[in-house]
């Protein structure tokens, strides 16, 4: 079946119609349910294009635009469908696109949808297509060409762009690589055979497979790497062999012999290094912050030259080694002052870049940045609709646990609101992230803004375990579900109260995955201190998570063993502390969730039922672990709010 047959496809002649914002009004439901506008926006090569994710109400599509003087004149969109969709895009060349396009199809499972049991297709995104410019005539019928299925990408290839790289399973356990054409119908040419064990690969700017990573049946991490033009590989998994020290290739330098790697052999949090592959040693720390974990590097595709640096602070801040960059971020900080300014893609030449500008209470905005002409353009609104003065503001703080470790926090307050100090016995929702290998950041938060425009504060915590704070921390974590997990977050609720900032008789605590297991532990474990529970998607029953694991896998170091950890795995799943539960609670469950199953709500639902408890159950027929379906997260915003409202003390 053509790929046209499965998606809308069309071509746009016309400008685009946004919403506009309605000033002074309290945001609608309509309003907070909307995704960002526009996602993955990324500007072409050299500048001339710019494509993006495009979300507007119920409506989800890729979309691609001719750029003139920061105005965007439409090309192409391809709308999802149920079944088919753009996952994610990249530039090849100034005038081809690489789309990644999920669909469903294959085996199929049992799952409910709209109240029945029916048969569904499960999700898998695999396929490959190209687009490029030439193919956007009026006559053309198939503007986009499947050219590999069931494939990853590798690299694109900066000295050959009529070829892409991309890896494909071999057997059950590993991946080969193949060279394709992007624009002629020919055979793939493989050029990485299959090593055992090896699933993910890395090739260096010449196009070259230099680097393998993967794991062997017993969770043996494997990582193998060969020098510049040598044929043989060297096997250096024992750089990856303990699972509390980090190793992570990253990008060749340019010396082709070189990695930038990310790795904490000789520190708590995660630093980059360059590393010799002809020497097999660490030759030189290039960035190290001793408090936060690096996240990411930019690293010039063409010369292997480091751009910059970023890590996990407050929110994620980046340091510019490139000089031209870092002259360049400097004005626009200057222009923007107290928000986070950064660059979300560049052309080559950097003559033009997309600009992302946000703050806690103020929507993430995109510009089109001019460097030659001096001039910012701005794209549509993220949040339509969505007018500042309702928005509060958010303030980075800490608080001691009851062992003296120090948990980071940001509190998001109602308008009008410029302090902590200003704060005084006011209503407050505990939000605790999911993960739980996770963390939150400060910036804007459509859920936490949610809350703060109807006169609650939100405290978000990131607990012992959450990452970005280095091993040490990630570690404290390790098999603490419901134990000092949550007595973070308990002392985090006292805090508030001892501060004098919550009224200690209207606080509720929500949260998503984890962050709903936490929510339901809080009012197991510490009722008092609570009005009600709301849990989307929340992990109720902790030996469901472990059955299929192995005993020394990730999840097992970090939940625990269901065998010899038996006894403290009941006490902390929700599902077996039915009767403990103290306050009303309300779940809310996709019933499509491949993660945290739908049978986690449900089953906990009916034993709260039967314990007479006070409990609601929503369950959402299209949504999976996320809230993907814009008529789901319609119902999850009225829901949770008017349960919210009514625990508190308002009127439903």
């Amino acid at each position: 079946m053509r790929i046209v047959a499965l998606l809308s496809v069309i071509l746009l002649g016309a400008s685009c119609a946004f919403f506009s914002a309605r000033a002074s009004e309290l945001p609608s439901i309509e309003t907070l349910a909307q995704s960002p506008h526009l996602a993955d926006a990324q500007m072409s090569p050299t500048g001339g294009y710019f494509a993006a994710r495009v979300s507007q109400g119920d409506l989800r599509a890729f979309s691609l635009y001719r750029l003139q003087d920061g105005a965007l004149e439409p090309l192409f969109q391809a709308v999802d469908t149920e079944d088919v969709f753009v996952q994610w895009s990249r530039w090849i060349s100034d005038d081809a696109l690489l789309l990644r396009i999920g669909r469903y199809g294959g085996s199929k499972v049992s799952v409910y949808v709209d109240g029945e049991r029916e048969r569904m297709r499960p999700y898998f995104a695999s396929n490959l297509f190209v687009l490029t410019l030439d193919s956007l005539g009026e006559d053309d019928e198939k503007p986009l060409r499947r050219i590999a299925e069931e494939s990853q990408l590798v690299s694109i290839l900066p000295s050959d762009p009529d070829h892409i790289l991309v890896e494909k399973w071999s057997g059950c356990c590993s991946r080969e690589v193949y060279k394709v054409n992007i624009r002629a119908d020919e055979k793939p040419v493989r050029v990485q055979d299959r090593i055992r064990n090896v699933y993910s690969w890395t090739a260096d700017r010449n196009g070259n497979v230099r680097v393998g990573y993967g794991a062997d049946s017993d969770n043996n991490r494997v990582l193998v790497a060969r020098l510049h033009g040598e044929e043989e590989y060297q096997d250096l998994s024992h750089l990856v062999d303990d699972v509390d020290k980090r190793f992570y290739p990253l990008a060749f330098t340019e010396d082709l012999n070189r990695l930038y790697v990310g790795s904490n052999h000789e520190t708590d949090t995660i630093a980059v290094y360059i590393y010799d592959l002809a020497t097999n040693a660490f030759v030189e720390q290039v960035y190290h912050n001793p408090d936060f974990d690096v996240s990411s590097i930019d690293v010039g595709m063409r010369t292997g030259a480091l751009r910059s640096v970023s890590f996990e602070a407050s929110g994620t801040e980046t340091v510019y080694f490139d000089p031209l960059m870092k002259g360049e971020i400097s004005k626009l900080e200057r222009n923007f002052p107290d928000s986070a300014v950064y660059f979300s893609s560049f052309s080559d030449n950097a003559d033009f870049g997309i600009v992302s500008v946000s703050a806690p209470n103020f929507p993430e905005q995109l510009y089109v940045y001019d460097r030659e002409g001096k001039k910012l353009h701005p794209l549509p609104e993220q949040y339509p609709g969505l007018p500042p003065d309702v928005l509060g503001d958010q303030f980075a703080d800490s608080y001691p646990s009851r062992d003296g470790l120090s948990i980071p926090a940001y509190v998001t307050l109602p308008p009008g609101l410029d302090s902590l100090k200003a704060a005084k016995n006011i209503p407050f929702i505990i939000m605790p992230h999911g993960g739980p290998a996770h963390r939150d950041f400060a910036g804007f938060d459509i859920w936490a803004q949610s809350y703060a425009m109807l006169g609650y504060g939100v405290l978000q915590m990131n607990f012992r375990g959450s990452t970005g704070y280095g091993l040490e921390f990630e570690k404290a974590g390790r098999r603490q579900w419901g134990e000092t997990m949550q007595d973070d977050i308990t002392d985090g609720v006292r805090w508030l109260i001892e501060e004098g900032m919550a009224d200690p008789e209207r606080i509720a605590i929500v949260g998503a995955s984890y962050g709903g297991y936490a929510a339901l532990m809080g009012v197991i474990k510490t009722p008092e201190l609570y009005q009600c529970a709301v849990a989307f998607a929340g992990v109720t029953n902790l030996f469901d998570l472990l059955k299929y694991a192995d005993r020394d896998s990730y999840v097992v170091r970090l939940i625990g063993d269901r065998f010899q950890d038996d006894e403290d795995l009941e006490f902390n799943s929700p599902l077996f502390r039915d009767k403990d539960v103290g306050r009303p609670v309300m779940l809310i469950h996709g019933r499509l969730d491949g993660v945290v199953p739908f049978e986690h709500s449900e089953n906990f639902y009916t034993r709260l039922k039967f314990d007479d408890k006070p409990v609601e159950f929503v369950q959402l027929p299209r949504t999976g672990h996320g809230l993907n379906d814009y008529d789901d997260r319609l119902r999850f915003y009225d829901e949770q709010r008017r349960y919210i409202h009514g625990c508190m003390g308002g009127e439903e």
